[in-house]
């Protein structure tokens, strides 16, 4: 009987201490999956740095309306029409010949220009588009910040409206 009450004592004490371990167990393996999902918190919500991605976003630093270089053979040397806007010329008269008609411009220091179709003209890569009797056509090509091509025209009158009035 003695051995009996041995064995039973043993198997009583061993049965306490696997009730006692087992939940020791768990707590380890549920703490260790908590230390597992607070790194994984870490990693995607606390990061203290931040990355910037370009890649698929616009350039921040470029202008909404910008000149066209891609498409365009780019010239090195810029005639002195190139450098004026068109704004500061205006039109002061035309010359009919047999073939063309060339128009005469002036900028505002009063030098004078001679131009006939083609001719590039103003900071905006524009070109003389048209000749007509008393007008210049010109049309300016620029690139929007969502890389649309816009065409804008401007005509230039032999005698503005304001000298017509006087």
């Amino acid at each position: 009987m003695n051995k009996n009450k041995k064995r039973k004592n043993k198997i009583i004490f061993f049965s306490c201490i696997l009730i006692l371990l087992i939940p020791l167990a768990v707590l380890a393996i549920n703490t260790k999956r908590n230390e597992d999902l607070t790194k994984i918190w870490k990693l995607l919500f606390e990061t203290d740095k931040y990355y910037y991605n370009p890649i698929d976003k616009p350039d921040p630093f470029r202008p909404f309306i910008y000149e066209e270089k891609g498409n365009q053979k780019t010239r090195k040397i810029k005639s002195p029409l190139e450098q004026i806007d068109i704004s500061e010329i205006k039109l002061v008269g035309i010359i009919k010949t047999k073939n063309q008609k060339i128009a005469i411009l002036e900028d505002d220091t009063g030098k004078g220009y001679f131009v006939q179709v083609g001719t590039p003209i103003g900071l905006h890569n524009g070109i003389i588009k048209a000749i007509k009797d008393d007008k210049i056509i010109i049309e300016e090509k620029a690139t929007d910040f969502t890389g649309r091509i816009t065409k804008r025209k401007i005509i230039l009158k032999l005698r503005p409206a304001e000298e017509e009035n006087e």
